[in-house]
């Protein structure tokens, strides 16, 4: 907001009002679900756990193929370390195309709405998806944007 006075004659008076509604960072929130795809494609467990916050909340729909079968977990700070330094290792490849269909954020928190299409390969397997559509919760942490949770497979 601002607003200019001027006195006159003894009294204020207002001369202008502006008043302006702060845009949602919506270009930060999308731009850490961006660095944390990025960062697996780059084998950079680093840059990846810099993107989550101590704890992360993660549910999948259609577990052991089943579609309507939701799973999920919590993890802690030892447990996200542990699984992203599972895929930062040169025998992991991985590859995700990110389109940002919704994002809603105030100063503190929001969701971002997305459809991704790619695929990864470890020691174990491979798999891949197409316009998969997935939800991830953000939250701002001494001022950066952080991922708190997702929700993958929502549109199936």
């Amino acid at each position: 907001n601002s607003i200019s006075w001027v006195k006159e004659g003894g009294k204020w008076k207002v001369t202008q009002a502006h008043t302006s509604d702060l845009k949602p960072d919506v270009v930060g929130a999308q731009g850490v679900i961006s660095r944390y795809h990025q960062a697996f494609v780059d084998n950079d467990g680093d840059a990846a756990r810099a993107c989550l916050t101590d704890f992360y909340v993660r549910s999948i729909k259609g577990l052991e193929g089943e579609p309507g079968r939701w799973g999920g977990s919590v993890a802690d700070a030892a447990m996200i370390d542990e699984w992203v330094e599972s895929f930062s290792t040169d025998d992991v490849t991985y590859e995700n195309s990110v389109q940002f269909l919704q994002t809603e954020v105030n100063e503190q928190s929001g969701v971002v709405v997305t459809s991704e299409t790619g695929s990864n390969s470890t020691p174990e397997g491979s798999g891949s998806w197409e316009g998969v559509s997935n939800l991830w919760w953000v939250v701002k942490v001494d001022g950066e944007w952080k991922i708190a949770g997702s929700a993958h497979n929502i549109g199936e």
